[in-house]
């Protein structure tokens, strides 16, 4: 078999030039010890399955641990607050916002949408504390965000919100 690649010039031995539609090609042939060599460097094609294994595998356990933690976390302060439904404070940060709109808290956190979302999270992250009643630190606090944020991608793909990212303005 012969395999072509665009050249400007062929200067190995091995190589031969060929002419193609003024095109300057040449073919080139591996050597025995060169065969070998793309054999080790270079794997065979992946089917589908192996793919996605490849793709589960990639993802570190920590990480794995920290997703899951982070929305058992989401999961147990939505069944303990009391309320579960938007309400509208006066003064409040959601003063403008369309809370007819937003889903209530019972609403699994895959299929809120943004409005949803953007309101539960800032409660949740207002009202979020460890076992004992202490304040999470901040960068703990983020870590529970980033694990929530990790769980939509994987199960809402592109459309997921990102609530880190100031230009999403869903």
């Amino acid at each position: 078999m012969i395999n072509y690649a665009v050249l400007h010039f062929c200067p190995s031995p091995k190589k031969h030039v060929y002419m193609h539609d003024e095109l300057l090609l040449c073919s080139w042939r591996p050597t025995m010890s060169e065969e070998g060599a793309l054999s080790v460097r270079f794997r065979e094609p992946k089917t589908f399955c192996e793919e996605e294994e490849l793709v589960e595998k990639a993802v570190p356990s920590s990480t794995k641990y920290k997703n899951k933690w982070a929305l058992s976390v989401f999961g147990e302060w939505q069944f303990a607050r009391t309320i579960k439904v938007p309400v509208l404070d006066p003064g409040g940060l959601f003063k403008d916002y369309d809370l007819h709109k937003v889903a209530t808290l019972s609403t699994g956190i895959e299929e809120m949408d943004a409005l949803s979302l953007n309101y539960w999270l800032s409660k949740f992250v207002m009202e979020v504390a460890k076992k004992t009643g202490e304040r999470y630190p901040a960068k703990t606090i983020y870590g529970i965000v980033c694990g929530i944020r990790r769980h939509l991608e994987e199960k809402n793909g592109a459309e997921a919100l990102n609530p880190l990212d100031n230009s999403d303005r869903r």
